[in-house]
């Protein structure tokens, strides 16, 4: 019987700590800044250039 109350208090605490980690991810804001794209060095390219470019830094 003893046993049992343990391992209920156990599964308690277990559950009790996975209820406050998902509580305290959700509460987390994350905040983002837009993108200024006058003021961005990024393109778009082609799929086969960027397979070359990344079979180039895998060599490297």
């Amino acid at each position: 019987m003893k046993n049992r109350k343990i391992n209920f208090i156990k599964l308690g605490m277990l559950l009790l700590g996975i209820f406050l980690f998902i509580i305290s991810c959700e509460s987390e804001t994350i905040e983002v800044e837009p993108i200024n794209s006058e003021n961005s060095n990024l393109k778009t390219v082609p799929l086969n250039q960027a397979k070359v470019f990344l079979q180039h830094l895998i060599r490297n």
